[in-house]
């Protein structure tokens, strides 16, 4: 007996029901499947369906046009399974200057299919920093994590993927100004003094 399996492929929500392949089991005295005569016709249960939701899907193989000496066939079922489409939640990289503001922290969400878009979320994800609060002054240079959380997805077709950033805070500019003098033919050249300001 001659066990035609139908495959068990993976997709996402977005996607169309892929291609079923069969897979041979069962030869015997080094025989392969290029004995068989004829192909079987597989397919799925979510043939058809667009927008295909999430979900578990049984997939079948026709073995009744199949013919080889020696052997009969014996059709075993297998499964599509159809996982949620992934959003992508970048946080934002900002850059400011010791002394600023920790600014907000946003994203920007992608990967939406079909006519969803950033209005389809119920709950957006909260984004933070570990240079701060926001609002909260910069004393140190340096790079700090933005990160997201939380938020809803929408229709539960959909799983967030949250991606860091970075916050990057510069160093303040000292700006170091010479004096300005006026001096006589004759007289040697003043000393020149320097204040600082920035």
């Amino acid at each position: 007996v001659i066990t035609v399996t139908a495959g068990s492929p993976t997709t996402t929500y977005g996607n169309l029901a892929p291609a079923v392949a069969p897979s041979y089991a069962g030869f015997v005295n080094g025989d392969t499947a290029a004995m068989i005569t004829g192909t079987p016709a597989c397919t799925s249960a979510a043939v058809g369906l667009n927008p295909l939701p999430i979900g578990a899907y049984t997939t079948s193989c026709d073995v009744s046009g199949l013919s080889a000496a020696n052997y009969t066939f014996k059709a075993v079922s297998g499964v599509l399974n159809v996982y949620r489409a992934p959003l992508n939640v970048q946080a934002a990289s900002p850059t400011i200057t010791v002394g600023q503001a920790v600014p907000a922290i946003g994203s920007t969400i992608t990967g939406f299919v079909y006519a969803d878009s950033l209005t389809s979320i119920p709950t957006q994800p909260v984004c933070s920093t570990t240079g701060g609060a926001t609002g909260a002054t910069t004393h140190t240079a340096g790079s700090y994590t933005t990160s997201c959380s939380g938020g809803v997805v929408p229709n539960n077709n959909y799983r967030f993927v949250y991606l860091t950033g970075t916050l990057t805070v510069k160093k303040a500019v000292v700006a170091v100004t010479a004096s300005t003098a006026s001096l006589t033919y004759g007289h040697l050249a003043p000393a020149v003094t320097y204040t600082y300001g920035g």
